[in-house]
């Protein structure tokens, strides 16, 4: 069996197991999503793993001072997000999980203010542009 009919014969399996639904919630329905968020969720991992943190960590250890002779200043910047999300991942043990509220204070607030600023110079300055 080649490797193209195969991946044929499971997308069309899959496929027909979803159009089950039309009969009712059943288990092979509940089966299939399950594996097509399993799926969506590691590629989507595997996306930002490799386009964005390897490349990061890369940039991180190439401006270490002292390293590779690097500028310190960049290291500290480089170093803030790697911290904060240090901290965000302590959130999932409840005895550690108070050490990443400021890392989602911070998120908060960084949402709030790209909101507002967002209608503000969406929506308020046009409006005042036109009038």
């Amino acid at each position: 069996m080649t490797p193209e009919l195969a991946g044929s014969s499971i997308a069309f399996l899959l496929t027909v197991l979803v159009f089950s639904y039309l009969l009712g919630d059943n288990p092979l329905y509940r089966l299939v999503l399950h594996v097509f968020v399993g799926v969506s969720a590691g590629y989507a991992a595997t996306v930002a793993i490799q386009s964005v943190l390897l490349p990061r960590l890369g940039h991180l250890a190439a401006t270490v001072p002292g390293l590779l002779g690097g500028d310190p200043v960049p290291f500290v910047f480089d170093l803030v997000p790697v911290v904060l999300g240090v901290l965000i991942l302590l959130k999932v043990s409840p005895t550690t999980a108070p050490y990443g509220n400021a890392a989602m204070g911070f998120i908060v607030g960084v949402g709030a203010a790209a909101a507002v600023g967002g209608a503000v110079s969406g929506t308020l300055f046009p409006q005042v542009r036109a009038s």
